[in-house]
């Protein structure tokens, strides 16, 4: 069993064929991390049947990730101490003709975020995302006068963009509950890295304001 059959054997499309489907892309996106759909995969045919796969109305991000995460939940099991390492990057699709997007750090810039939280051992090896959030700025509060303006610094955290750094941690609090596993907490930010090294229990996170 090859390493991308290992990580979707759970996965449920409603279809075998699109969990086949599923495998063989994984397969040939990762031995080309850089390149397009089409320069990746081998052939014409495989890469109609590749833009195939991401357009059909079952394949859906979350069950993509949802076979990925639970992998990387068996992985986790056999490690005692994990470290999950958080931040967001931008997608920028500048130019396209997508809909659904946003402004980026620029009002001419469009695209949308996706802030990650990734699993890895004290050896630095990779094991898997354990959570993720897709998020779009909104036009109507882009940019720090607007925002003061309508008082959004004022809002509860969990009503600010900044909310998905404690969502992500409260993910991990649910993780241990069921594994047990001793967690490093680390969140990188453009401007600092804080690390948390705790022991993540039950007990109720301090929601203070934050930007």
């Amino acid at each position: 069993m090859s390493w991308a059959d290992s990580e979707f054997q759970d996965a449920s499309f409603g279809d075998d064929r699109l969990r086949q489907r599923a495998i063989r892309v994984c397969e040939r996106l990762a031995e080309h991390p850089s390149e397009s759909i089409p320069v990746a995969c081998c052939g014409r045919a495989e890469v109609e049947a590749a833009y195939r796969f991401f357009s059909n109305d079952k394949v859906t991000a979350a069950r993509v990730l949802g076979a990925h995460h639970d992998a990387s939940l068996r992985r986790l099991a056999a490690h005692p101490v994990v470290l999950c390492v958080q931040d967001t990057t931008e997608l920028d699709y500048t130019g396209k003709q997508t809909a659904g997007l946003g402004p980026l750090n620029y009002a001419a810039t469009n695209g949308l975020y996706l802030h990650v939280t990734t699993a890895l051992t004290p050896q630095r090896q990779a094991l898997g995302i354990v959570a993720q959030e897709f998020f779009v700025h909104d036009r109507a509060c882009f940019g720090q006068a607007t925002k003061r303006a309508i008082g959004y610094y004022a809002r509860p955290i969990d009503e600010k963009e900044s909310g998905r750094w404690l969502r992500a941690f409260e993910s991990l609090c649910e993780i241990w509950c069921r594994k047990r596993s001793w967690f490093a907490c680390v969140t990188v930010k453009p401007t600092s890295m804080n690390c948390w090294p705790k022991r993540l229990s039950k007990r109720p996170i301090n929601r203070a304001s934050s930007t």
